[in-house]
């Protein structure tokens, strides 16, 4: 279906008074080489006195720093978390948002509508780990014990309640290969590793959003915004020039990476329509179309240098009309920047140089080594899940890779044990993700046989399957009932 049907006269007397309408020639290239100068169709209308909140990958990371120096008060750069003892790296990965189905939980989460925020829904351990992940956030690169995931989760909830006081929301649209948890129905914001996937097996599965999932995601995060926000607000929309780092799918990560875009930017132009307060920032046109020389950071073709951003950020604002002395100068050293890097490129690489990419292809080993090495760990140990507790049938499945026999299975209750049986009942579904040696693994406890009702209140019931804790459940408690 046609996303604009514009009589044949209309047409060609656009055609006619618009100087943007022909594409740069060699005679003429100002508009494309070296850089190239994309405009928005539809003008942004801001006054620089806007508060804003940025949302989206690194590449939104920076688009708040620009910002900033434009004299915008970004909300989303007023950042107060919890410190943990294990965690030495920078909190800004936390903030990353990938993907627009990730986007729409944190605000649903943030405005209190659909399913609310449950702490179980969103953490994912390795069996026999202490350390939880966030897979709404940075997954298994900011693995955390517990108390500490927890208080940061919390923090970060509150956080990005932020959003409701901004006049502006920057939305920078990543990709659009996405994992989903299909225990939860949630879509997540980082992939599994396969540490995580060899230990709950069946519970991740890739998908591939089309255009029609992707609009869709983007029509209820407007309606969300809507309801909440004040009147007037306004929505600032960019497709990130930012590549895929890898594809899961079996073809080219360029191909991958091209569908990617390409259905991100078909569904904001779609999205574009009908909405007056929705603009749209060409960043992705703007990197795609100039000097690649001129666009990527010294390490790698993914990162855009800040100085690029810099530079789409003020330019952008300069076309709509914001010529304040921050904006005017900020595109002069943006510009300069990206000039001086463009000329220090055609000169032979220093030993500085030479450094920062030796230092990237290690980081990039040692994180690869990790994961290998975590997949091989969860391959080793007993491995086990509790599927269902609805307040009197506790079921589940739990083996051990290197042994053929039953694991034991301990029931503790508030630390004194209150049963022990194998978990040895025939389970097909899970021979087949595991292998025969996992054939005799069920458990089915009727824990109110077990359990009288007047010692159940406010009582804590931890399941062990040998060495492995499979659940810790807090008796009376509204989950108490749930389904897990």
């Amino acid at each position: 279906m046609a996303i604009e049907v514009i009589p044949a006269e209309q047409a060609w007397a656009t055609y006619r008074r618009n100087a943007l309408a022909r594409w740069p020639t060699r005679e003429q290239p100002d508009r494309l080489s070296p850089l190239a100068a994309p405009q928005a169709r539809q003008p942004f209308g801001l006054t620089g006195s806007e508060r804003v909140f940025c949302i989206g990958s690194c590449f939104a990371r920076e688009m708040e720093s620009a910002l900033d120096r434009l004299g915008f008060d970004v909300l989303s750069l007023k950042r107060d978390f919890p410190v943990s003892p294990n965690r030495s790296q920078s909190d800004r990965r936390m903030l990353n948002k990938y993907n627009v189905a990730s986007i729409h939980n944190e605000l649903r989460w943030a405005f209190g509508e659909g399913a609310p925020y449950r702490h179980e829904d969103v953490f994912v351990g390795l069996p026999g780990s202490a350390l939880l992940q966030d897979m709404q956030l940075a997954g298994y690169w900011y693995a955390e014990e517990p108390a500490y995931a927890h208080a940061f989760r919390e923090a970060f909830n509150a956080f990005f309640q932020r959003v409701a006081n901004a006049d502006v929301v920057v939305i920078a649209l990543g990709l659009s290969e996405v994992w989903k948890d299909t225990a939860t129905g949630l879509y997540l914001n980082e992939a599994p590793d396969e540490a995580l996937v060899a230990a709950w097996p069946g519970r991740f599965a890739l998908h591939v959003l089309d255009a029609q999932e992707t609009l869709a995601h983007l029509q209820s995060i407007d309606s969300l915004l809507t309801r909440h926000l004040r009147p007037g607000w306004r929505m600032l929309l960019a497709v990130t020039p930012v590549p895929l780092y890898a594809t899961f799918r079996d073809q080219d990560v360029l191909l991958a990476n091209t569908y990617s875009k390409a259905v991100l930017r078909t569904c904001v132009e779609q999205f574009l329509v009908g909405r007056p307060h929705v603009s749209y920032l060409p960043s992705h046109e703007l990197v795609l179309l100039s000097e690649p020389g001129l666009m990527w950071g010294a390490d790698d073709f993914r990162h855009v240098d800040p100085s690029v951003v810099d530079l789409i950020m003020a330019s952008a604002l300069t076309q709509d009309g914001l010529r304040g002395e921050a904006s005017a100068k900020l595109l002069t050293d943006s510009t300069a920047r990206v000039m001086r890097r463009a000329r220090a490129a055609t000169q032979p690489a220093g030993w500085r140089d030479t450094w920062r990419r030796w230092l990237y292809r290690l980081g990039r080993w040692r994180r690869e080594r990790r994961a290998a090495r975590a997949a091989r760990q969860a391959a080793r140990q007993v491995q086990g899940h509790v599927e269902r507790w609805d307040g009197r049938w506790l079921v589940g499945w739990a083996f051990d890779p290197l042994s053929d026999r039953p694991v034991p299975l301990r029931l503790l209750l508030d630390g004194t044990l209150l049963a022990e049986q194998p978990a040895a009942q025939e389970r097909a579904d899970v021979a087949q993700a595991h292998g025969p040696g996992a054939l005799h693994s069920g458990f089915q406890i009727d824990l109110a046989a077990l359990l009288p009702a007047s010692r159940r209140d406010g009582a804590e019931l931890v399941v062990q399957a040998g060495p492995l804790t499979l659940k810790t459940l807090s008796l009376g408690s509204p989950s108490d009932t749930a389904t897990r």
